[in-house]
């Protein structure tokens, strides 16, 4: 019993998650601690992903804090997940999981590169859009639907928007900026956006053709996130029901130094990439 040394993608999330539930509960890092029979300073390493304890020791951590159910299977799933670079969330309650995963990935990176062939990734989702996909993504009520749009949004601004703002490369799928979610106008918001976010000086906004030869962009959307320092390159691979976080070298490096290039070079530039943008909203906004 007791804990590993680590600052892995899984750490790190499962640090938001027991943060989470200490901030929630009438308890400090040194109480716990000392119900626990450890010191304060490793419950912080803790909450910082600094260590990861072990599953029976971040169940004893739960029962003091009076955590069941639900959210208790979800923070133990995480911790009970294997100790590798690559680790997996499942859904609906890996949801939670995956979300601090990523949270945390984009707090600590200082280049956001993805590519999402079919729609507009979240980091670039207007709030209706964002709404119209989250709406029939699980089947949640409308106050579930408010608080994970508001949470996408925050995100946008912390990441994007602030003094010091994440540099993203997004490589977008033709058929993302001629797609329909949401219908007309939701659409017609989101291509207005992508226009005024291609002119952001740390976005690099770049839309690519799916319907020529094969290249390996075609077997799904990720991203990727550089950290500065010594901190890992993490890949991310989202699925319907699965999500996987991937920090293996040799995985990373077949991603960010031979699929990324091979994006690139099919991919119009950023100036082509606006007009196309201007050009599918010109032809909405007339048959509107």
């Amino acid at each position: 019993m007791g804990s590993t040394n680590a600052s892995t993608p899984r750490a790190r999330a499962l640090a938001d998650m027991l943060n989470s539930v200490l901030e929630k509960s009438e308890h400090s890092q040194r109480s716990i601690a000392k119900l626990m029979g450890y010191s304060h300073v490793t419950v912080g390493r803790w909450t910082r992903g600094e260590a990861t304890p072990d599953d029976v020791t971040v169940a004893t951590f739960l029962a003091h804090l009076g955590v069941v159910g639900e959210e208790r299977d979800r923070i133990l799933e995480v911790a009970s997940a294997p100790d590798g670079g690559d680790w997996l969330t499942v859904g609906p309650g890996g949801v939670p999981s995956q979300l601090a995963g990523v949270m945390n990935l984009e707090r600590n990176a200082v280049r956001l590169t993805n590519w999402s062939p079919l729609f507009v990734p979240g980091m670039l989702q207007t709030q209706a859009y964002a709404r119209a996909i989250i709406a029939r993504s699980a089947r949640i009520t409308d106050s579930e639907i408010d608080h994970l749009v508001t949470v996408r949004l925050g995100r946008q601004h912390a990441i994007l928007r602030d003094d010091d703002p994440l540099k993203m490369t997004s490589f977008l799928g033709v058929p993302a900026i001629k797609g329909g979610i949401g219908g007309p106008d939701v659409m017609c918001g989101q291509l207005r956006y992508l226009v005024k976010a291609s002119k952001f000086e740390n976005i690099d906004l770049r839309a690519l053709p799916v319907d020529g030869e094969w290249n390996g962009g075609l077997m799904g959307p990720f991203s990727l996130y550089e950290s500065s320092g010594d901190g890992p390159t993490v890949l991310h691979v989202e699925h319907h029901r699965t999500g996987a976080f991937i920090s293996d070298p040799s995985d990373v490096h077949a991603y960010q130094d031979n699929l990324v290039k091979d994006l690139r070079r099919l991919a119009y530039g950023p100036d082509e990439t606006r007009e196309l943008i201007k050009e599918e909203l010109r032809k909405r906004e007339n048959t509107t």
